[in-house]
Formats: structure tokens, sequence, C-alpha cells
């Protein structure tokens, strides 16, 4: 699979204002979608850092089935969120709505099956996370 056209097309799929609207600008110009680890704002702890997205794409397995080939990627999206996990709840809806059964745009994309939800407190006490994990089938 072409990892850097998944991730283009998973950013792009993100990047639309019925999330973006939900999400801090703390961090505009840029949209609060980050590949994999967010970058830090001036206090990490402010609450006006939250709530933002990140995706990392965990694993991305080859499989040849009856002479068809293609990969087999897990992508997982995180959302934080400082203010209660209704709230994080409900921007993770808005994820699934976006990816789950949803057209991605790369090349060799089959389909793109949520396959679990996760919300829970981090450590801290403070951060809620919804953890949404995300199988994208692509032929070769």
């Amino acid at each position: 699979m072409n990892l850097d056209g998944l991730r283009t097309a998973l950013f792009t799929k993100l990047n639309v204002s019925g999330l973006t609207s939900q999400l801090s600008t703390a961090y505009s110009p840029l949209a609060a979608i980050f590949y994999e680890i967010a970058p830090q704002v001036d206090d990490s702890g402010n609450p006006s850092a939250f709530p933002y997205v990140t995706f990392n794409i965990t694993s991305d397995v080859g499989y040849n089935d009856k002479g068809v080939t293609g990969t087999n990627a897990i992508v997982q999206v995180d959302v934080y969120s400082r203010l209660h996990t209704t709230q994080v709840e409900a921007i993770g809806e808005i994820v699934h709505g976006l990816l789950h059964r949803q057209a991605l745009a790369f090349t060799g994309h089959i389909t793109t099956e949520c396959e679990g939800v996760e919300t829970i407190t981090d450590a801290d006490g403070e951060t809620r996370r919804c953890m949404l994990r995300f199988r994208v089938i692509a032929a070769a």
C-alpha cells in the first residue's frame, strides 16, 4: 500500500469543517488533526490545546487471495479532550462517520471498516481519549 497516499487520504477525509469546527484553535493555522503526534503548544497542560485528533498507521500487511494481491492496514485514530467524556465521544462519532465504510481517495482502496471504539481516561486523570481502530483494505 502506498502509505503516503493513505496518510494523505486520511487527513483529507478528516480535515472537513464538520470535524475541525469541534477541535482546538490553539494550533492555528493548522487544523488540530495530526499524523502520529500532536506538536506541543506553549503549555501542553493548557486546556485550550484540546480537543485534537491524531492518527497512525499501526500495521500494513500484504495478502494474496486467489490471485488478488493487496494490503491490509490498521489505522488508529485518537481523539483527546480535557472537557468531558461526552465531548470525546461526540467527536469520535464524527470521525467514525467520516471513515467507516467511506471511500478514501488513494489508488487501490477497497474498503475501510471500523473494528473497535474504546473511550478511556488517560493516566493523568484529566485527559479523555476515544480510540478508534480501522482496517483499510486495498488492492495492489
